[in-house]
């Protein structure tokens, strides 16, 4: 009698944008940007990754010492500088050591705007001219700001067609 022992089929890689369900964090046009990627529910390292889809200005890496610092050993990064605006299907791709691969597509939107917890409105001085262009990204369709002229100081006016804050408080 012979007895044939059947393992576990391994688990293939699955992959997701880090803190995210769906979707990379969104870019702005000539601006640095930079999404991690990693690997969930299986796969053996080392881990490739490829990417397809990027608008130009884009690319994909990974390995240690290539990525950013907080971007964990295996994982990867979407990174650059995008030179096109729109909404990019981003396919990544990770193959891990034993030739199992995912596959899975991630939007990726790049505006030419884009307003950031850390970004502030610089302060301006009282007759020298001024101007700021507002930035603000994610979500859809159009953008559009409501009660400026009752915040605003004396002397400065918001164009809303370009985000513009100008004038002289």
């Amino acid at each position: 009698m012979s007895v044939d022992v059947v393992g576990k089929p391994p688990h293939l890689p699955s992959i997701s944008p880090y803190g995210a369900i769906a979707s990379f964090d969104g870019c702005v046009l000539g601006d640095d940007c930079a999404d991690a990627i990693s690997v969930h529910a299986g796969g053996r390292s080392p881990f490739t990754w490829t990417a397809s889809g990027l608008p130009q200005g884009m690319a994909i890496r990974f390995g240690s010492g290539v990525t950013s610092f907080y971007i964990t050993p295996g994982d990867a990064e979407i990174y650059g500088r995008p030179s096109q605006l729109g909404d990019f299907n981003v396919t990544v791709t990770v193959t891990d050591a034993t030739g199992a691969t995912a596959t899975n597509t991630f939007p990726l939107h790049v505006s030419e705007v884009f307003q950031h917890y850390n970004d502030h409105i610089p302060q301006g001085t009282l007759g020298v001219p001024y101007s700021f262009k507002v930035r603000a990204i994610g979500g859809s369709g159009s953008y559009s700001f409501t009660n400026l002229d009752q915040l605003l100081p004396t002397g400065l006016a918001f164009d809303f067609s370009n985000f513009l804050l100008s004038g002289t408080p």
